[in-house]
C-alpha cells in the first residue's frame, strides 16, 4: 500500500502512510466476501492528527465494492 490514507469523520483528520496487506476471499452464508487485514507505518498526520508522524496502523475487515472498506483500524 504505497500512498496510503486514512480519513476520519468529515475526510479533515487523518494521517499518510505506507504498510501491506493480504485479501482472504471467503463464503459466508453462501455469499462470497472479500476479507482484508494490513498493517502500516505512519508518516504524516494531518487535522487533529497533525504533529503525530510516526506510528503503526493495523486494518482489519471486509472490502466491499460499493461501500468499500467496513472494519476496525
Amino acid at each position: 500500500m504505497l500512498d496510503g490514507v486514512g480519513k476520519f469523520g468529515n475526510d479533515r483528520d487523518g494521517f499518510r502512510g505506507f504498510g501491506t496487506g493480504q485479501t482472504l476471499p471467503t463464503k459466508v452464508n453462501g455469499q462470497n466476501q472479500l476479507l482484508m487485514t494490513a498493517v502500516g507505518t505512519i508518516l504524516d498526520g494531518f487535522g487533529r492528527f497533525a504533529g503525530h508522524n510516526q506510528g503503526t496502523y493495523v486494518y482489519c475487515g471486509e472490502l466491499d465494492a460499493q461501500g468499500g472498506f467496513t472494519g476496525n483500524l
